[in-house]
């Protein structure tokens, strides 16, 4: 499968919306097909991890691991993680890992590490450096990511020392996503009474820059699918 840029975007608008806000969603990100492929890859896929941290600490789990827990168990580990989310750092959700180095990532054998290698080609990465304005972004890493019923992600600012990430981005793979679901990318550093939120959506891309506060609302236990993305930041190695 090959990746493409959809040709229609405008790179100088987008420079200046990113200019002004901090942050722009792009919709119809990719040509069309590959966000299908990309999508049916990871929605077939059996390679998730389930992540949650404790304080500085991350732990992965297998998803097959994590359903065939003790029910009792599982009930402790939920207590702990939503204890833990009322005032601290705390996530949890399912993982595809990426590797940085591009033999690495042809070793994977998988498309979403061809995605990585699109993300980070140097057509790409041009790209990128035209619509933020930066150019000292180099690569992109990457991970696919998987919020199920329950998972959230708290706020934080991504600015993590010896990273050198300039920009996160979201590129949102779930269709006919309905806010009410949660899975929501807010953005709460003002705490007034508007927030900005971000809804997922198909071929939609999020992009932001690194240092503000942002978090990912708890999915809903009603929600019927998985609220399905490919994450990550651009940077300067």
């Amino acid at each position: 499968m090959t990746f493409a840029l959809n040709p229609a975007h405008d790179a100088s608008r987008l420079a200046d919306e990113l200019g002004r806000h901090k942050r722009i969603q792009v919709p119809a990100f990719l040509v069309a097909p590959g966000a299908e492929d990309l999508l049916r890859h990871l929605t077939e896929s059996t390679d998730w991890r389930h992540v949650m941290n404790a304080g500085d600490n991350v732990y992965e789990i297998g998803c097959d691991e994590l359903a065939a827990m003790d029910p009792e168990q599982r009930a402790l580990l939920d207590r702990k993680i939503d204890r833990e989310a009322v005032e601290g750092f705390q996530f949890r959700f399912d993982t595809i890992r990426v590797p940085d180095e591009e033999a690495d990532r042809r070793a994977m054998g998988r498309l979403v590490a061809d995605f990585a290698s699109f993300l980070s080609s140097s057509a790409t990465v041009d790209w990128f450096r035209a619509i933020t304005r930066c150019d000292t972004i180099e690569f992109a890493d990457c991970q696919a990511t998987r919020y199920r019923n329950g998972a959230f992600l708290t706020r934080h600012d991504d600015a993590v020392e010896g990273k050198q990430r300039s920009f996160a981005y979201v590129l949102n793979l779930t269709r006919d996503w309905r806010a009410e679901w949660g899975g929501l990318l807010l953005f709460p550093e003002d705490e007034t009474a508007r927030i900005d939120a971000m809804v997922p959506d198909f071929n939609l891309l999020n992009l932001f820059e690194v240092g503000q506060q942002h978090c990912v609302t708890q999915v809903a236990s009603y929600a019927p699918r998985p609220r399905i993305s490919v994450t990550g930041w651009l940077r300067s190695r």
